[in-house]
């Protein structure tokens, strides 16, 4: 007989569906070392949120920000804060090859329908419904009338002499707080569409400028961060630092695409939306095939709280998979389960066509073939 833990509250975790790509879709590992390997990067990524939730940022009172703007020759008062109940992210007002724009991050602009967008002196912000989204970076501008101050953005990183190890400062709205706020560090790495830094930013830095010291021009735009804590033969022995932060670069062949604000909001929301069920739905399968548990934290789930009602009202759990009627309940809480991991993949597809989103769907969809395909094989 296999033993049943009782349905127990379980958090989501944040980091779980990209370790499950990592770990699902790759062919050359056995099941059991997928696993394995999962656990560890769990781990590690919980080390990665408590530094980065521990990383040194220092708010800008209104003497630092004037003295910053002096010693680096930067406009503060072109540093801008997006705020919503949603969520919060930075952005920044730029010349880029004599036109002005709001600068920030596709996935800052695509779930700022509801946003305030407030320069660091409190001025609001208003523009058009049109945006300019690049295609290969997480990046997006918007044109508005301005004629206030305004950062400049690097024309070409090789004709400007930018070098792995200049000085740069992240400024913007770090954690969501509200404030400007800065973090310094150095250039670790420069590719055709990134820059990588070591300065310590953090959520809510997305979208911030990436300001070279010394020139006091935008080299690139604050977008991610990447967990690189694992052991393997591409790490071991090396520096290599465990969280790695990249943004995108501001010069060079950028795509663009044009589109209207309300477009992009939809796109972004549809694959808001996606994301989170994904999520939800693979922890539940997760935690059901690997670890024989029935998470209760979505029993309140507006969409799928529907499918612990017959296993939380009548479930021996003292019987396990003994009881006939215990199997009957767990083969239709899984065919439930594999029902909503197909439900809504047809509408996310049609509605989402931007590039940035469209590659994070596939990713995601993948995810669900993945845990459907092993739901179908799995054995109570």
């Amino acid at each position: 007989m296999k033993c049943w833990p009782r349905i127990i509250p379980y958090s989501v975790r944040a980091c779980l569906l990209g370790t499950l790509l990592a770990a699902g879709l790759g062919a050359a590992e056995s099941l059991e070392e997928r696993v394995e390997r999962l656990r560890h990067e769990l781990v590690a990524a919980e080390r990665e949120l408590a530094a980065a939730n521990e990383a040194s940022v220092e708010e800008l009172a209104p003497v630092e920000a004037a003295e910053l703007a002096q010693a680096l020759n930067v406009p503060i008062d072109a540093l801008v804060i997006v705020a919503s109940d949603q969520g919060q992210g930075s952005g920044f007002l730029a010349e880029i090859r004599g036109r002005r724009f709001l600068v920030t991050n596709i996935h800052v602009l695509g779930s700022a329908r509801q946003a305030n967008f407030l320069t660091a002196e409190g001025q609001t912000l208003s523009f058009g419904d049109i945006a300019f989204i690049s295609r290969q970076r997480d990046l997006a501008i918007i044109p508005l009338d301005w004629d206030g101050p305004v950062f400049e953005a690097l024309a070409s990183v090789r004709d400007q002499g930018i070098s792995i190890g200049d000085a740069v400062t992240v400024i913007g709205n770090s954690d969501g707080g509200g404030v400007a706020t800065r973090v310094t560090g150095k250039i670790m790495g420069i590719g055709p569409h990134e820059v990588e830094v070591d300065a310590s930013f953090i959520p809510g830095n997305s979208g911030s400028p990436i300001i070279h010291d010394k020139s006091g021009l935008v080299v690139g735009i604050a977008s991610y961060v990447r967990n690189m804590d694992r052991s393997s033969w591409t790490t071991s022995g090396t520096t290599v630092p465990t969280v790695r932060r990249f943004g995108y670069r501001l010069d060079g062949d950028v795509e663009w695409d044009q589109i209207s604000l309300d477009a992009l909001w939809r796109q972004g929301e549809a694959f808001e939306r996606y994301e989170k069920r994904t999520r939800s739905l693979i922890d539940i399968a997760y935690h059901l095939m690997y670890e024989r548990r029935i998470l209760s934290g979505y029993r309140t789930d507006n969409e799928i709280g529907y499918m612990f009602g017959d296993i939380g009202n009548n479930f021996h759990w003292n019987r396990g998979t003994a009881s006939a009627s215990n199997v009957r309940l767990l083969e239709n809480f899984i065919r439930q389960l594999r029902t909503e991991l197909q439900r809504d993949r047809a509408d996310a597809r049609r509605v989402i066509q931007v590039d940035h989103y469209r590659k994070r769907f596939e990713e995601l969809d993948a995810a669900r073939v993945l845990f459907d395909q092993r739901l179908s094989n799995f054995r109570l």
